[in-house]
């Protein structure tokens, strides 16, 4: 959205990924239960807009050139 509304001015760079998350839950009125922990991996996506080229992320994101105002006009 807010790239559209740059009307094609910004450089796109996006990256995917995941990160590792370690979840624990503690027994709250049974202490007979043991606590129990689980590892997990969530999906990440991160997006940067920049009116300027960013060649250190060239290597390590997709990119998206802008595509200039003239697909905006009628």
């Amino acid at each position: 959205m807010i790239k559209r509304k740059m009307q094609g001015t910004l450089h796109q760079y996006t990256q995917i990924g995941s990160v590792s998350v370690t979840e624990q839950w503690d027994p709250t009125t049974d202490q007979e239960l043991d606590s129990v922990q689980i590892n997990k991996k969530v999906p990440v996506i991160m997006i940067y807009l920049s009116f300027d080229p960013m060649p250190e992320l060239d290597a390590i994101s997709g990119h998206q050139l802008p595509t200039g105002p003239d697909i905006y006009e009628s």
